[in-house]
């Protein structure tokens, strides 16, 4: 078929009819073929499970969210000032004078050529050549090449990453500009009724959620992308979406959920009871490392503060518990928590030996990953090989 399904509203009536009489054709056979084959792999279970959900998807996608288009107006008005401001500030720099100086007066910060000259040949900063590359030399005889098949080559990078090692205005700048126009575009420009990508005429978003996309089963969208917007730093931009007349938007999180999908995999008797008895397990294992190793804290910092407690809670949470839980090696959590290893290692006994059940149904899982050449989730989904073992645990929870 010729049909723009992309554009199926200006197509051809006729064409459109018999186009769908024969994606539902194929679609049936299709079905009875997959259907038999899910059976056969005893995947079936795990194929009704995820069924149910279509249908609360297509209404979230038909009914879409409503987008204030006043906010719209402010936030493009906001970002423009700041924009302008920080240009300013880029150009009252002595390297972009210099740089303005034999170039004709021109400076785009938006040109990646242009920067990488300056930050590589103006201010000759290290920081931008990344050395660790593995490249071919395709420059050479099959002979030299089987001497010398690979080398290590270089390149140059201006990433976000590379510019926050670099102790200069200019880079710090260029990181803020990036970041303001991002917004600007994504977010005020691309939300502009009659102008933006995203909203539709009706004046909403209709993302396109995807349950079957992601290799951990768990949703995703695009088009736009509404499970990244910004929740901390510039939290603002959720202002955007509005609820209908008479609505109110509600923001819903299940507690300590991965340590619950942790304690229906591995049945860990001490995990189970601690869940029923909402017991904080983050905040226990911040005091028990607290204890252990004093220095952690800042030297005028203690968790009697709620503040302060709740940050090295966060900490513990995400560089302690939550590796353990997915895998990672007592030398990872030492260079997460930034502490020596000997602390790690001994913690990290202590956490072993009160959660037993949990270690030996990772160790359990491995073997049948190492076995099976796949691992299961709870209701039967699989995830096949290559794995890390990271990844491998990380999948049934």
């Amino acid at each position: 078929f010729k049909l723009d399904i992309k554009n199926m509203a200006a197509a051809d009536l006729n064409e459109t009819l018999v186009y769908n009489v024969a994606d539902t054709k194929y679609t049936l056979r299709l079905w009875h073929h997959q259907s038999k084959l899910l059976k056969a792999d005893n995947l079936y279970k795990a194929y009704k499970d995820a069924l149910p959900r279509q249908a609360t998807v297509a209404l979230m996608q038909h009914f879409g969210i409503g987008v204030n288009q006043r906010t719209v107006s402010e936030i493009q008005a906001q970002l423009a000032v700041e924009i302008n401001e920080i240009n300013d500030e880029i150009d009252s720099l002595k390297v972009i004078k210099a740089f303005k100086a034999d170039n004709k007066g021109v400076f785009n910060p938006q040109s990646g050529p242009e920067l990488l000259r300056i930050f590589r040949d103006y201010l000759k900063r290290p920081e931008i050549v990344v050395t660790n590359l593995h490249v071919m030399d395709f420059g050479q005889s099959s002979k030299q090449k089987e001497a010398t098949r690979t080398k290590y080559g270089e390149r140059y990078s201006l990433d976000k990453h590379v510019m926050a090692t670099i102790d200069h205005p200019l880079a710090k700048l260029i990181v803020e500009l990036r970041n303001r126009t991002k917004l600007k575009s994504t977010y005020a420009d691309g939300f502009e009724l009659g102008k933006g990508d995203y909203v539709w005429p009706d004046g909403k978003i209709h993302t396109s959620f995807n349950t079957t996309f992601t290799e951990t089963g768990r949703l995703s969208s695009d088009y736009p992308n509404q499970q990244n917007w910004p929740k901390r730093n510039d939290a603002w931009v959720r202002r955007l979406v509005v609820p209908p007349k008479g609505h109110v938007i509600l923001a819903i999180d299940y507690g300590q959920l991965e340590g619950c999908c942790a304690a229906m995999c591995s049945k860990d008797s001490v995990l189970v009871k601690a869940l029923w008895e909402n017991y904080d397990i983050h905040m226990a294992w911040t005091k028990k490392l607290v204890k252990r190793y004093p220095l952690w804290l800042g030297t005028s910092e203690t968790l009697d503060d709620k503040p302060t407690a709740k940050k090295y809670r966060s900490v513990v949470k995400n560089k302690l518990v939550f590796p353990a839980i997915y895998g990672a090696s007592n030398e990872s959590i030492a260079g997460y928590l930034n502490v020596p290893i000997d602390v790690a290692d001994d913690i990290m006994d202590e956490f072993w030996g009160t959660f037993t059940g949990l270690k030996r149904w990772q160790d359990e899982l491995m073997k049948g990953y190492y076995n099976r050449g796949y691992v299961e989730s709870l209701n039967g989904r699989r995830h096949n090989y290559p794995l890390t073992r990271n990844q491998a645990i990380n999948f049934p929870v």
